[in-house]
C-alpha cells in the first residue's frame, strides 16, 4: 500500500514500538461461546490456531444500525472482542441480555492495559517480541495492508517504550476501519462505515439482530452514504454535523479527527453522496479517500 507523507517514515520508526489504545479486551468464556456470538454478531467467530488472528464483526441493533465494532480473536478457553473503552460497557450489557440459558460468561478487562504495535510487512519474524508480562491478544490477518498485532499488560507501568496512540488511528483512518464511539454509536448502517470493505459482515451466515435490514440493504437497496476521509481546517469531535465553509447545511456526521503537528487535521466521517458532491466543489476542505461500499 502506498502510505501518506503522514505515515510513511513514522511507519518504519516505530515499528514494534507498542502504544497504549483505548481499547478493552471483553473475554467471552463458556462452552456455548462461538454459537452464542455467531447468533449475534454480523460475522463468523474466527477458528482458534496457535498464533490467534484477529478478524472485524460487528454487532447491530434490529434496525440494523452498528452499535459496536470490534476486533474478535480465538483463544483456547475464551473469544475475545476488542472495542473502545467508552462502549465496552454497553456492549456487555447488551451481549448479557442475549445469554438466558446459554452457557456463556462475560469478563470485561481493565481499561488501560491494551498496546497495539506492528511489524513491517518485509519482517520475517513470526510473532512478536513483547516485554515480560505482556501477553498477546491477536494478529491481524494474513492480508492486512500493515501486520500489526495487540498484547495486554500491567495496567500502570507501560514499558519505557511506548509512543502516542495517534499513529494507530491515522492507520486506521487510512485504510478505513472506521473508530465507533458513544457518541456515533447506533446511527449507521454496517455499508455506510465500510464494513463490508473490510469483511466484518458475513452475507452467509445466519440470522443475527439487524441481518433482514443489512441483507435487503445489499441486495435491493441504493446505499446513499459511505466513509470518507477528509483534510480539514480544524478538529471536529465526534458525532458533530460536518459543514464546510461555513456553511449551516451539515454533509454528513463526524466519526473521528486526529491532528497531525505539521500538516493538519485528518477528519473521519460518514457523509451523503450529496455531501460529498458538495465537499468535492468547496474550498477548504480536501477528500483524501472515499470508500465506497463494497
Amino acid at each position: 500500500m502506498n502510505w501518506p507523507a503522514e505515515l510513511e517514515s513514522p511507519l518504519r520508526a516505530q515499528a514494534d514500538c507498542l502504544r497504549p489504545l483505548t481499547l478493552v479486551p471483553l473475554w467471552v468464556r463458556g462452552e456455548d461461546r462461538v454459537d452464542f456470538l455467531n447468533r449475534l454478531l454480523t460475522q463468523e467467530v474466527p477458528e482458534p490456531g496457535p498464533d490467534p488472528r484477529f478478524s472485524w464483526a460487528a454487532l447491530c441493533q434490529a434496525q440494523g444500525r452498528v452499535i459496536a465494532l470490534f476486533r474478535i480473536a480465538s483463544h483456547p478457553d475464551a473469544v475475545i472482542l476488542l472495542m473502545e473503552n467508552d462502549l465496552a460497557s454497553r456492549v456487555r450489557d447488551a451481549l448479557q441480555r442475549y445469554i438466558l440459558r446459554s452457557r456463556v460468561h462475560l469478563e470485561l478487562g481493565d481499561p488501560g492495559r491494551v498496546v497495539g504495535g506492528w511489524r513491517m510487512p518485509e519482517s520475517e519474524e513470526n510473532l512478536p517480541s513483547l516485554p515480560p508480562d505482556y501477553s498477546l491478544l491477536g494478529l491481524d490477518p494474513h492480508a492486512s495492508a500493515l501486520p500489526r498485532y495487540l498484547a495486554c499488560g500491567p495496567p500502570v507501568k507501560p514499558p519505557s517504550h511506548t509512543v502516542p496512540d495517534s499513529l494507530w488511528r491515522g492507520i486506521d483512518f487510512w485504510i478505513g476501519i472506521p473508530r465507533i464511539l458513544a457518541a456515533t454509536s447506533g446511527q449507521f448502517v454496517p455499508h455506510a462505515l465500510h464494513l463490508t470493505g473490510i469483511g466484518a459482515v458475513s452475507l452467509r451466515k445466519g440470522c443475527y439482530p439487524g441481518q433482514e435490514v443489512i441483507a435487503r440493504t445489499e441486495y435491493r437497496g441504493r446505499i446513499k452514504r459511505l466513509l470518507v476521509l477528509l483534510e480539514t481546517p480544524t478538529v471536529h469531535p465526534p458525532g458533530t454535523p460536518l459543514t464546510v465553509c461555513g456553511s449551516g447545511d451539515p454533509l454528513g456526521t463526524v466519526l473521528d479527527s486526529l491532528s497531525w503537528p505539521e500538516t493538519g487535521t485528518w477528519t473521519q466521517a460518514v457523509v451523503s453522496e450529496e455531501g460529498l458532491a458538495r465537499i468535492l466543489s468547496e474550498s477548504g476542505t480536501r477528500v483524501l479517500r472515499a470508500f465506497r461500499p463494497a
